[in-house]
């Protein structure tokens, strides 16, 4: 007889959002998790990713040109919702989060996102090795998030996160539509309470790696989302410390 008391396991999956890794993106893909469904978002690569760029099943979508970061993560997670997925997992194109950190990842997911929507997040250890630029810009992002939502993270920027998928869909679309965006929903799960899992990782920095994050103009559209946020707390809005944090 059928054990009727057995919990659901839930669906994961990981989203890529690329804008111009030809290079890398294939490899990586390569080495995710075989179990572990795999949406990746072109945001109008020139030229466009090839779905023959694959040697495993992925789903691709398009965007028609860059709409930016958080454009991108949008349109993965709305597929992942319409796949059936609980979470997404979200990673970089770029070769920093490395993909054999994924199994653990959905073991960890499956065990703590189970009974309630949580919010993990990647915290990258050993920055050291990071471009200076890359350093400074968390430092001062991850101080003005705390100087806003009165909540220190060491790691605001990390784009290493499993989102339950759910949840998220329902704040769509988020003002920011770039870098911002990930700043801007980790502010919308603390207003909610939505327990954050901080999960610590190892980065790497390929010479190959292709960023495009601009320093100047990204690190200001962070600071002016989190500035405008903070008027609103003025008027009577406020963060209180997440669960299980």
């Amino acid at each position: 007889m059928a054990d009727r008391t057995r919990k659901k396991t839930l669906t994961v999956g990981v989203i890529l959002p690329v804008y111009n890794h030809s290079q890398s993106l294939p490899r990586i893909v390569n080495l995710i998790p075989s179990v572990l469904p795999v949406v990746v978002v072109d945001d109008g690569s020139s030229p466009p990713i090839p779905l023959t760029s694959f040697s495993r099943p992925v789903w691709l979508c398009r965007h028609p040109e860059n709409l930016g970061k958080g454009r991108a993560l949008e349109t993965g997670i709305c597929q992942a919702a319409q796949l059936g997925w609980d979470y997404a997992i979200t990673l970089d194109a770029d070769g920093q989060h490395p993909p054999q950190l994924l199994s653990s990842w959905q073991h960890w997911v499956e065990i703590k996102g189970e009974t309630s929507p949580c919010l993990f997040l990647g915290v990258r250890r050993g920055m050291g090795k990071a471009p200076w630029k890359s350093q400074l810009g968390l430092f001062l992002a991850n101080l003005l998030f705390w100087l806003v939502a009165g909540v220190y993270l060491p790691d605001t920027q990390c784009g290493l996160r499993a989102y339950p998928v759910s949840w998220a869909v329902r704040h769509f679309p988020l003002s920011s539509p770039g870098y911002a965006w990930e700043t801007e929903i980790l502010l919308l799960a603390l207003r909610e309470r939505l327990p954050l899992w901080v999960m610590p990782f190892s980065p790497v920095y390929p010479q190959e790696r292709v960023s495009h994050y601009r320093f100047w103009q990204d690190s200001l559209e962070i600071g002016k989302l989190l500035f405008r946020k903070k008027l609103s707390f003025l008027r009577g809005s406020s963060f209180d410390r997440p669960p299980h944090f």
